[in-house]
């Protein structure tokens, strides 16, 4: 279900590939807004890569959350695709299309691929 077989990963190896550093036990704690308890304790538990887990790691570390929503099998990147460029979602809510114009206020990420269309593996990274 998952694009790479990162569900399986531990969190804090896939984070630490997608940033492109090796994070320490306290950069991860605090990505995730746990204590080191909570952490182990839903790690046992299989209940850490819930998606508000995710969501919170990848705004905290300045990571593309659909992405992290992807590797862990939360969302599938058809439907992604689907309602980011036809506009439907993927239980029939039609979305509305936003202008290309860019806002004084809104900063565009740099570097970043507009749409998911345009995503493109990176041929220099190893895999997990």
């Amino acid at each position: 279900m998952s694009m790479s077989g990162d569900a399986e990963k531990d969190l804090a190896v896939v984070l630490s590939y997608l940033t492109g550093r090796k994070l320490t036990l306290e950069e991860v704690l605090a990505a995730v807004e746990m204590s080191r308890s909570t952490y182990y304790d839903r790690q046992a538990k299989g209940t850490l890569t819930t998606t508000d887990t995710l969501l919170k790691a990848a705004r905290n570390l300045g990571l593309n959350p659909v992405d992290l929503l992807v590797r862990y099998g939360r969302i599938e990147p058809s439907d992604v695709a689907d309602f980011v460029e036809e506009g439907v979602h993927p239980f029939g809510v039609t979305t509305v299309r936003l202008s290309t114009r860019t806002s004084p206020y809104v900063k565009k990420p740099r570097g970043r691929p507009a749409t998911i269309a345009k995503l493109q593996p990176r041929t220099d990274a190893p895999p997990l």
